[in-house]
């Protein structure tokens, strides 16, 4: 990245019980999975077992499939640093040591408000047409109003009535509850940096991390 004037970077942040669940049904991991029967790494049943019982016990037992997946996220703490000197090059080349020109270039959501559930109430519109520059009443209200590539309707121009974590490869399951508390207490640290350096809280997860005493 170089900089340029006109860069804008937007971050889209998701809550780490959900993601991890869903990561988990929708891809395979090649040391533990078959191939699927088509040439993608998606899960497919009946090849693939997947159900909330067994979710849990791999993260009880620190499993490589999840410790893969928990890269993933790990890796947006070094994004994050990419993001924090990013802000710090602009600030500088502007002359501004608070860096406040330099966050005017960042943005980072919440990918729960942008469901057409909570599109309005959450502010979500009006903070992405207001930091592109453009009216919100430009976008499609079609796109805005529709779900895509979520639960079993993979893909980007898939659509499906509603957003849903009971996957058909898991009987049409949820995880279990317990399962989401042991999700947190993985990603407390990630749940604290976008709480504290973009002001997106997950209460639930931060709630863990009060529960479990783990800023003492």
């Amino acid at each position: 990245n170089n900089n340029n004037d006109n860069d804008k970077l937007i971050l889209l942040l998701r809550d780490p019980a959900e993601w991890l669940w869903s990561a988990w049904n929708f891809w395979i991991h090649p040391d533990d999975d078959l191939q699927p029967p088509v040439t993608n790494d998606w899960a497919s049943a009946p090849v693939h077992y997947r159900s909330p019982e067994l979710f849990h016990e791999l993260l009880r037992a620190g499993d490589l499939r999840l410790a893969s997946a928990r890269r993933l996220l790990e890796e947006y703490r070094d994004q994050t640093a990419f993001l924090a000197s990013y802000v710090a090059a602009r600030a500088a080349k502007e002359g501004n040591a608070a860096g406040d020109n330099g966050m005017m270039k960042v943005l980072v959501l919440k990918s729960e408000d942008m469901t057409p559930s909570r599109l309005e109430d959450s502010g979500f519109l009006d903070t992405l047409a207001d930091f592109v520059g453009v009216a919100k009443e430009g976008f499609d209200t079609t796109i805005l109003h529709s779900y895509t590539n979520c639960g079993d309707n993979k893909g980007a121009e898939s659509n499906c009535q509603k957003a849903s974590s009971a996957y058909a490869i898991t009987g049409h399951r949820t995880m279990l509850e317990e399962s989401r508390e042991l999700v947190y207490l993985h990603f407390a640290e990630e749940c604290k940096m976008w709480a504290e350096e973009f002001g997106l809280v997950y209460e639930e997860c931060l709630a863990v991390r009060e529960k479990y005493s783990l800023d003492k």
